[in-house]
């Protein structure tokens, strides 16, 4: 992976997975007639920022030099573990 490369996923990726699993729900309760839950659209959106680095790590278990570029990404890591305490937080309260 080019260095290039890998820092427009870091610097990009998260903002975008997350902009495009929003609006991916939004167009999805839109077709199916549904209301717009705001706390579901964050956590969507949330979760969906933390795909590029779940990639990023996945990969970087292959390739160590990644790991060491993603000392930058800090707050998408973050987010990332921000977005699985909230889905940890629905899940316990809907099986309660």
């Amino acid at each position: 992976m080019t260095p290039d490369f890998l820092d427009d996923i870091i610097k990009y990726g998260a903002t975008s997975f997350g902009l495009l699993s929003f609006f991916a729900l939004v167009c999805l309760n839109y077709k199916k007639d549904r209301k717009n839950n705001l706390a579901d659209l964050l956590v969507v959106g949330l979760a969906g920022s933390s795909v590029p680095t779940g990639l990023l790590l996945i990969y970087g278990a292959f390739d160590s030099s990644v790991i060491e570029r993603l000392s930058d990404a800090g707050i998408y890591i973050a987010f990332a573990g921000a977005a699985l305490l909230i889905i940890f937080g629905q899940t316990f309260k809907e099986k309660i």
